[in-house]
């Protein structure tokens, strides 16, 4: 682990980010259409054990990799495995997704890829700042 001054610590602002809502999103988009092909109805997202399968079929599987441009060519990252993980609504109803960090294994709504890294971790992970406001 790098050790930064408190100036000198990577800016959030500068990192690449995956937000929780749209990974699953795109997802789960998949898991309708392979369940609705295997079972002949749609999978009823308010009930655990098809959101369980959900979480089953995506711990199990589902990886991200970095594509960035440096100098002109495409460099790609190794496939970072993507944990997630489901906490109950404050509501009452429904569920709340959250990104399970693999270094801290704290939950996390964004995963984040400073420009000096190509692991997905939390803000936290990484030692990210926000850019403060300047006077």
């Amino acid at each position: 682990m790098f050790r930064y001054y408190f100036d000198q610590r990577p800016i959030v602002e500068n990192a690449q980010m995956v937000r929780v809502s749209t990974f699953v999103r795109d997802h789960l988009r998949q898991f309708k259409k392979v369940y609705t092909e295997y079972f002949g109805n749609p999978p009823d997202l308010s009930n655990s054990n098809h959101i369980s399968l959900f979480l089953d079929c995506v711990n199990g599987r589902a990886k991200l990799s970095l594509s960035q441009t440096i100098n002109g060519t495409i460099e790609t990252s190794e496939p970072n495995p993507i944990k997630l993980m489901i906490t109950n609504s404050n509501l009452g109803k429904g569920f709340v997704f959250w990104f399970v960090c693999n270094n801290c294994c704290r939950k996390a709504r964004i995963l984040y890829v400073p420009p000096s890294s190509t692991t997905f971790l939390c803000r936290i992970c990484h030692m990210l700042r926000y850019q403060g406001k300047r006077k």
